[in-house]
């Protein structure tokens, strides 16, 4: 079987997130909410923008989160972090912050110093990942993957940067998804610290001679978003600043034995595109359990969201009160 496209959203206006990242957002909205993008929770696309050199770092001031991860994606321009944990970091063009929010933590992010200094043109994504229950009262946590950090597949006119995930070498030449766990000697494993099973890849495309061709288990969430160029093929007419949303089992599902068939079942996503174009592709295994969701907090129930606003209101998240550069 093969990936079939269920819709494709795009950002109906910008707006600004602190006065640091222009973003179109993409979801959650009323055509895909939490339930339906699970375990994914929310992504924000900043298309490129240019920006003039400055002495006042642009960004996003102290706030919480507790329940889920952020994984902020750089194409361009650099982002700074600093947190309530102590931990900081800088980014730049191919690299990620992967922060892990879990019980509770404070963090600012900032244009970096020198991007700052020197301007140019910014362009990012953060996306938001829920955490399974039993993992979101741990510690928070945080790490910047670097560019050498991500293994890059390469071959027949494009390359595929592998952030988060697992994949291995199948007939043909398909990357099939496997578990973290597996003992596959052929599988190449992303850098990014997943909690559940997720795929997290950025594809570029040399020449339209590039077919990547993958196998991602048929009741995942399975998304792309194009920065760049158009997809061609079967998928033709999609373009930059869009997000496919593509056909998953899940919400067809009407049994435990369906559930099962459709979990063994392969799909897979063949993706054909004009030179130039970038592709974030995510994929992930819902969780399949109660979202409640409040503003910067993503828990499993009412009462959890009123104990962490409790909990930040009474400055158990910590405190943050500088910014390293």
């Amino acid at each position: 079987m093969s990936w079939e496209i269920d819709f494709v959203l795009r950002g109906q206006s910008s707006s600004m997130v602190g006065d640091g990242f222009k973003v179109f957002h993409l979801f959650p909205g009323a055509k895909a909410s939490m339930q339906r993008m699970d375990p994914f929770l929310m992504l924000d696309y900043n298309p490129p923008w240019e920006i003039p050199p400055s002495n006042r770092p642009r960004g996003v001031d102290v706030h919480p989160h507790r329940g889920f991860e952020t994984v902020t994606f750089v194409f361009s321009g650099e982002v700074s972090h600093a947190d309530s944990s102590g931990n900081f970091g800088t980014i730049g063009p191919g690299e990620i912050q992967w922060m892990h929010a879990a019980s509770g933590i404070l963090h600012k992010e900032y244009q970096s110093e020198q991007f700052t200094r020197e301007g140019g043109v910014f362009h990012m994504a953060q996306l938001w990942v829920n955490l399974p229950s039993h993992c979101k009262k741990d510690p928070p946590g945080y790490c910047s993957i670097l560019r050498d950090q991500i293994p890059v597949l390469e071959g027949g006119g494009g390359k595929m940067a592998l952030v988060a995930g697992s994949l291995a070498e199948g007939e043909e030449g398909v990357l099939r998804f496997v578990n973290s766990q597996s003992h596959d000697m052929n599988a190449i494993h992303g850098p990014g610290p997943v909690c559940s099973p997720i795929l997290a890849a950025i594809l570029d495309w040399d020449t339209s001679e590039y077919k990547p061709v993958l196998d991602i288990p048929s009741h995942f969430t399975l998304l792309a978003l194009l920065m760049n160029g158009s997809l061609e093929g079967k998928h033709e007419g999609v373009n930059a600043g869009e997000l496919v949303v593509f056909q998953s089992a899940v919400p067809y599902m009407n049994s435990r034995e369906e559930y099962e068939r459709h979990h063994r079942g392969h799909n897979y996503l063949s993706l054909e595109a004009r030179p130039g174009t970038k592709v974030l592709l995510l994929a992930g295994e819902p969780l399949g359990e109660p979202i409640a969701a409040y503003g910067p907090f993503v828990m499993n129930s009412a009462d959890e969201i009123q104990a962490a606003f409790e909990d930040y209101r009474n400055g158990r998240f910590g405190t943050l009160g500088f910014f390293p550069q």
